[in-house]
């Protein structure tokens, strides 16, 4: 018998029956434990199915900004720009609409022979104010990547050498949109917004940020903007397209109003749902 004076206890003795016990035992902890582990897997799995949605949403709204500041430092190059050529835009084309689109046969034609010469591109005007290859890329754009493409396109009502001291809102024109994924847009600096809509739409990437695209306007800001939002009417009295600039008309294609050139326009390519 033990001894209360000594100081150890005897040694456990343990019989046959109790070591089935303990055995069972460390069966059920083992179990207990499996179960636990799956308890755990369907709690990170119930977490990451939550949680997700939520950093992929993040990780966009990451690159939307990043875009928005691209669109902005373009913006700050069109200004300076500005500044140094007295309001006018940069001649990405000379002349007229008109004179443009007689000579591009002959363009054409100097092409195949070897003779012509590439344009300068709008963004190239921008590069002695800080305006950078990595400021002409968004993250969302599917060709971000492509060393030949620019993710932002030009609004040809601004490419020939038009001063913006005869806009008369420029907060509510548009002089960027984002480059749409369509192949077509690929051979365009820009795109002509004079024309009815749905010819020249496919260039514009309408939903790159969810359910919106950014936008630069002339005065420099940056909008987030649906597609809808962007269509107007070109009427003399509205004049609420964002796309079109109703006072650059006149110096655009002069002596004709742009609804007797429009109708001529139909006329020569059929009907087309003014905007």
């Amino acid at each position: 018998m033990w001894n209360a004076m000594s100081k150890r206890p005897p040694p456990a003795t343990f019989g046959r029956g109790d070591v089935s016990v303990l055995v069972t035992l460390a069966a059920y902890a083992a179990a207990f434990t499996l179960i636990e582990m799956l308890v755990v897997l369907a709690i990170i799995g119930t977490m990451a199915a939550l949680l997700l949605p939520a950093l992929v949403s993040a990780r966009e709204k990451a690159r939307q900004t990043e875009c928005v500041s691209n669109l902005r430092q373009c913006g700050l190059g069109f200004e300076m720009y500005l500044q140094e050529y007295n309001g006018y835009y940069p001649v990405v084309h000379e002349g007229t609409y008109l004179e443009h689109e007689h000579h591009e046969h002959e363009e054409h034609e100097e092409h195949e022979e070897g003779q012509h010469e590439d344009p300068q591109e709008w963004w190239q005007f921008l590069a002695p104010y800080g305006v950078e290859r990595k400021h002409l890329l968004c993250r969302s754009d599917p060709h971000g990547d492509n060393l030949h493409i620019e993710s932002y396109i030009f609004n040809g009502m601004f490419g020939f050498g038009q001063n913006q001291a005869i806009l008369r809102r420029p907060d509510q024109k548009i002089l960027l949109s984002e480059r749409s994924d369509d192949e077509r847009s690929f051979e365009h600096l820009g795109y002509h917004s004079w024309l009815p809509t749905d010819e020249w739409e496919h260039l514009i990437a309408k939903e790159r940020h969810g359910k919106a695209s950014n936008y630069l306007f002339a005065d420099g800001r940056v909008g987030t903007l649906s597609w809808e939002t962007t269509q107007g009417e070109r009427s003399e009295s509205l004049d609420s397209d964002m796309h079109f600039v109703r006072r650059f008309w006149e110096v655009y294609v002069p002596g004709i109003s742009y609804e007797e050139w429009l109708e001529h326009h139909e006329e020569e390519h059929g009907p087309h749902g003014q905007p």
